[in-house]
């Protein structure tokens, strides 16, 4: 969860964005609260602090005009995209220096 939202905080607010995740729980949480049924309770949940500054980011983009999509991927060992991903969140735990490359289509 915190690699997508650190993703979605940096990233241009004025074009549009596909962030590819394995994080059922990321999905689940901006599909609820895009559909305007979910309110976050610190008390309830477990990674508060990211959620909030994934939220504040994704109403700024959608302010701005900037779509977003958020695709989950299947968390599989073998799928080229997700040992990426996996390798590239467990180089960003280890160092407070994340550099990521943005994939362009």
């Amino acid at each position: 969860m915190g690699a997508a939202t650190e993703v979605v905080v940096r990233a241009d607010r004025t074009k549009s964005l596909t962030v590819f995740t394995d994080c059922m729980t990321l999905l689940q949480i901006v599909m609820q609260w895009t559909r305007g049924d979910f309110t976050p309770y610190e008390e309830d949940e477990q990674h508060w602090d990211i959620l909030c500054v994934l939220l504040k980011a994704l109403r700024e983009r959608t302010a701005a005009g900037a779509q977003t999509l958020i695709v989950w991927v299947k968390a599989h060992v073998g799928d080229v995209g997700n040992e990426g991903a996996d390798q590239a969140a467990d180089r960003g735990c280890r160092s407070d220096d994340i550099q990521y490359d943005w994939i362009t289509y």
